[in-house]
């Protein structure tokens, strides 16, 4: 059960379709983007960040996807708010990432 997540300015992931539930951060884009991974997935075609790319406004967007598969519907969430990150070995408090994770 694969799903879209987009990485807003907070830092947040949120499924993709309206905005982040935490701040409500939203970019053009995010919901055509939510439309066409929905429509791979009932083709049952390619579902990747490749594929995505077709109906992308900007690379912009492509850069803030994850693309989680999940083994249970149950485990599927709508948002998450990472508190830590490892990045380039070293570990960051999500208020201090580098402006390439956010």
């Amino acid at each position: 059960m694969k799903r879209l997540y987009i990485r807003c300015n907070g830092g947040h992931y949120f499924l993709a379709g309206a905005g982040c539930p935490f701040d409500g951060w939203t970019m053009t884009g995010v919901a055509s983007a939510a439309a066409y991974f929905m429509v791979l997935l009932h083709r049952r075609g390619e579902i990747s960040l490749e594929a995505m790319k077709e109906a992308l406004p900007s690379d912009e967007l492509l850069k803030r996807m994850l693309i989680i598969d999940f083994g249970d519907e149950n485990a599927i969430f709508e948002a998450l708010a990472p508190e830590l990150y490892l990045y380039h070995g070293k570990t960051l408090h999500a208020d201090d990432v580098d402006l390439n994770l956010l």
